[in-house]
């Protein structure tokens, strides 16, 4: 990797990803730039990079034999995880967990909520669910209800930016908004099914 392309955290961060996600990362913003022109940085904008960045992907993958679609995949997905859940990471704080060294056994957990990010990559570039990966943003039991309640009255998306590493951003920026509102009201209420031993 050339001199000063290496990710650089603004201050407020501390750069304690685990070593080899920080490296995962790196190569994914290589692989950006090198098929964009764009470098992406550790913000939205790097964000939408990463999104025009899964668009030629997926042009790639549409013509692909099933070894090379295996071969890309088993490339980029762990790649652009590690990436943009650096990029949540340093815009919502948040630390990964789980074992390492592969990204895709990581989730990253961003105050009382957790997920895949490399899940979320698989999903953006199949630009639906994927079978091989679990993408839901969890949450402790009591908090469930009230972000499926936020979540089903947020204003519809289409397909293409719901699935979008931007989208998927803005969803967990709305859940933790929730979160936050729950919190200064009180806390959250027992859900009505919810075991109050659990």
């Amino acid at each position: 990797m050339a001199p000063g392309r290496a990710i650089s955290y603004p201050p407020h961060v501390e750069a304690d990803a685990p070593a080899f996600v920080a490296e995962y990362a790196d190569r994914a913003r290589a692989f950006v730039e090198r098929a964009t022109g764009l470098l992406p940085s550790l913000d939205e904008v790097g964000l939408a990079a990463i999104d025009h960045y899964l668009g030629t992907v997926r042009v790639t993958l549409a013509t692909a034999s099933a070894d090379r679609r295996a071969a890309l995949l088993a490339l980029v997905v762990p790649t652009l995880g590690a990436l943009f859940g650096e990029i949540v990471r340093v815009l919502l704080g948040g630390e990964w967990t789980g074992t390492g060294p592969d990204p895709e056994a990581l989730q990253l957990a961003v105050g009382p909520l957790h997920f895949s990010p490399t899940a979320m990559v698989a999903e953006a570039i199949a630009e639906g669910p994927s079978p091989d990966h679990d993408a839901t943003v969890h949450a402790p039991l009591g908090l469930r209800g009230t972000l499926e309640r936020a979540l089903d009255g947020a204003a519809p998306a289409s397909n293409e930016y719901y699935y979008s590493l931007t989208g998927r951003y803005e969803t967990v920026v709305l859940l933790l908004d929730v979160v936050a509102a729950t919190a200064a009201a009180g806390g959250p209420a027992r859900e009505p099914d919810e075991d109050p031993e659990e």
